[in-house]
């Protein structure tokens, strides 16, 4: 990542300054910086001996266009595992963290900056300390640590999800509209197999409701040239993929359903439990936080259980382009599951039995995703700079190919869960 000019570093000094920290301030690059962030910087302040350190973030307001509304969710978020951890202290031992938002002078939690032609939002929040963060497993050479980091990943989410248990689902938004929503993706695949160029084209697959209708229907629309567009769409490669995600419909909607049915709950979850968004002691290697809460959402936390499991058990990550690599590590789920079975509290046995079914649903998911960004042209997934113009053609097949595995293992999966229940059920 590139790092930062001295005028952009002397510029987010000044806007540091603005929060109420104590002088001098002295912003310093942070290559940690997410994916949905603008700009991120480290800001070091105080007189030396005594300084303190936080982290200054441009939000994205491109993707989160409410950057209040996502504020006010990371707020209630914080309290609610304040709250929680004082009524039902950890057990011995455990440690865990939670963001701390920094006022701005106005005594607000964002920083309004605006000129002639656009307004940018800041935040600042307390950098916690002792913490190391990984973007990958593979980042750890060895097998027991890559495990042993896999059951602390399993043991926060199991953690945050206590810790939030108690908050309104019914009070939250998505701060993404349309975010997670499996038939959302499905219509959209569907819109594009059809070949939909226009809103009226795409109506019979639109969503009924108009904030997620406003805010997705760019990408129920082809945008490549009809030549393209049908070397895509009967690519021979693919017809297997397309095959597989429309045979599997009825099992991608099985979470959605079950939370209508009222047999899950729907709670507050993360939305975005990559790897590297969990904080881990530097010295112990146990897991402290889980951070980046823009996207804290109503749903249940087998989404954010499937997303995490899926993405951690894939040998070769989402690129591999030799599907015969692609497989999955079920000593990584094991290790997933008996980190977060040991430590959940706040889960019921009819969520427990769909954690298997979530890991495939996530990939699924995921894999539908990209396939119908390839199929209309790229629309959401951008390209990079230095990826081949097919990476979402790659990325959908791997994801689907790792869907598919999951389901040849699932039996194995199943015993591997009931055993770390049971396991847990007794040592309880």
């Amino acid at each position: 990542m590139p790092r930062s000019t001295d005028a952009a570093l002397s510029r987010a000094s000044n806007i540091a300054s603005c929060f109420v920290i104590p002088e001098p301030v002295e912003a310093r690059d942070f290559p940690d910086k997410g994916n949905m962030s603008h700009e991120m910087y480290l800001v070091v302040a105080g007189p030396e001996g005594d300084q303190r350190e936080y982290l200054l973030q441009r939000m994205n307001n491109d993707v989160f266009t409410d950057p209040h509304r996502v504020v006010a969710a990371m707020q209630a978020c914080t309290a609610a595992q304040l709250a929680y951890m004082e009524r039902h202290p950890l057990p011995e031992g455990t440690r865990w963290d939670t963001l701390t938002l920094v006022p701005a002078d106005h005594g607000g939690p964002i920083l309004e900056i605006a000129d002639a032609s656009s307004i940018s939002f800041w935040r600042m929040m307390v950098r916690i300390g002792g913490c190391t963060s990984y973007k990958s497993l593979n980042q750890v050479r060895s097998r027991a640590k890559r495990l042993a980091l896999a059951e602390q990943a399993g043991r926060g989410l199991a953690l945050f999800g206590d810790l939030t248990s108690d908050i309104d689902a019914g009070e939250l938004s998505n701060p993404l509209p349309g975010y997670r929503d499996t038939r959302v993706y499905y219509s959209q695949l569907d819109s594009v197999l059809n070949g939909s160029r226009t809103l009226t084209d795409a109506a019979p697959y639109l969503p009924e409701d108009a904030v997620v209708r406003e805010t997705t229907q760019f990408h129920f629309l082809v945008h490549l040239n009809e030549r393209e567009y049908q070397a895509r769409l009967n690519d021979p490669e693919l017809q297997p993929y397309i095959d597989l995600t429309l045979e599997s419909r009825e099992l991608a909607f099985a979470l959605l359903r079950a939370m209508e049915r009222g047999t899950i709950r729907r709670v507050a979850i993360h939305g975005d439990t990559k790897l590297d968004n969990f904080l881990f002691d530097a010295e112990t290697g146990a897991v402290r936080a889980l951070v980046d809460l823009d996207t804290i959402m109503p749903h249940t936390w087998l989404a954010d259980w499937g997303d995490m499991a899926r993405s951690l058990v894939n040998v070769v990550g989402e690129k591999a382009t030799d599907l015969s690599r692609v497989r999955v590590d079920t000593d990584v789920f094991e290790a997933l599951a008996r980190g977060f079975l040991s430590t959940a509290r706040e889960v019921t046995e009819p969520e427990i039995e769909l954690m298997v079914d979530a890991v495939q649903i996530l990939a699924l998911e995921l894999g539908v995703r990209f396939l119908a960004d390839y199929i209309r042209g790229d629309s959401y997934f951008q390209v990079a700079p230095g990826d081949p113009p097919d990476i979402n053609k790659t990325r959908a097949m791997v994801q689907l190919t790792l869907y598919r595995e999951l389901t040849r293992r699932a039996a194995a999966m199943r015993r591997c869960v009931a055993a770390c229940r049971s396991r847990h059920a007794i040592d309880g």
